[in-house]
């Protein structure tokens, strides 16, 4: 029995290339003679409601025509269809994930072998040829401060958590409309060297412990972030692991010749970055932060987080 496929297609995405690539999407369809749905967003969010509506009508692949965020969105409605996303193990999601990247920086599917962004019949072709397999999935709650006292959300990833000036460049890059990809994310890592300072936190990963500034903070289910830095090159997505890029405080200059190793993933031979793998994290902040998946900010207020790497949870196709 063929599978039900639905297309949920951001129009923002990739500065509004999604919208445009619509039409070629749908011709790429007719000629693999693939029958499959399209649904468009129509607010920032709306993905989380369409991916539980879709579930709950049946379909078992769902595919994300935009970036990061977008995946990040689909992803918490499959789970939410599910049950409670505070559940331990996550619950069977009743679809497949595949994707569809137009996005600004389409980080993800960097780590996926095979899947090429802004390329609408390799990702159709992938539709019907590419099997389903598991990956692991991040489960983060975030407790923030707010007018009423504390608060606790959880949330998912499938790429990455950023917690340091990371989150500030993810943060930022949202204004620079002129810009794409990876031009966009170094202009905004200058924008955030600027006027980013480094406060002390607390850290602990499995057996793990530091308390220190960081620079930069980043737990990672894949490689790449901020539209293609390979912070996390040994970062598997089915691996049971989470891994985490850390940057100790350094100078304007220092930072800024230490961007093309980011970009190579050559980093961690600098003495101020120690690359580690855990299961779990929990961090303090000693003051509130902005804590960044997949590239949206989820809070600007945070005082604690605890990461776990919820493993083989998630179907994909791809």
């Amino acid at each position: 029995m063929s599978p039900r496929r639905c297309i949920i297609l951001n129009p923002r995405s990739g500065r509004g290339r999604a919208a445009t690539l619509r039409p070629v999407l749908e011709r790429e369809l007719h000629a693999a003679g693939l029958a499959c749905d399209i649904v468009p967003t129509t607010a920032p969010g709306d993905a989380v409601r369409l991916a539980r509506l879709l579930c709950q009508q049946g379909y078992d692949q769902l595919y994300v025509m935009g970036g990061d965020g977008t995946i990040n969105e689909v992803l918490t409605g499959i789970f939410s269809a599910a049950g409670d996303l505070d559940h331990s193990p996550l619950p069977e999601p009743p679809a497949a994930l595949g994707f569809i990247p137009i996005g600004t920086g389409n980080d993800f599917v960097r780590s996926l072998s095979g899947v090429r962004a802004n390329h609408i019949a390799s990702a159709v072709q992938r539709m019907h040829t590419a099997a389903p397999r598991r990956i692991d999935v991040g489960r983060v709650r975030v407790t923030s401060d707010t007018a009423s006292g504390p608060s606790t959300q959880t949330y998912l990833f499938l790429n990455n958590l950023a917690l340091g000036i990371d989150a500030i460049v993810a943060d930022k890059v949202g204004t620079l409309h002129l810009l794409d990809g990876l031009p966009a994310y170094l202009a905004a890592s200058l924008l955030a060297l600027l006027d980013f300072t480094p406060h002390s936190l607390r850290l602990h990963a499995d057996a793990v412990q530091l308390e220190r500034p960081l620079l930069l903070a980043s737990v990672t289910n894949g490689q790449y972030q901020g539209g293609g830095f390979r912070l996390t090159p040994a970062a598997v997505l089915d691996d049971g692991l989470l891994d985490l890029c850390l940057v100790e405080p350094m100078r304007t200059d220092q930072a800024l010749r230490a961007l093309p190793h980011a970009v190579r993933g050559t980093h961690s031979r600098l003495p101020q970055v120690q690359l580690l793998q855990a299961h779990q994290i929990h961090v303090s902040f000693s003051v509130p932060h902005t804590v960044v998946t997949d590239g949206e900010v989820i809070s600007r207020t945070a005082v604690q987080v605890h990461a776990e790497n919820m493993a083989s949870a998630l179907r994909i196709i791809g």
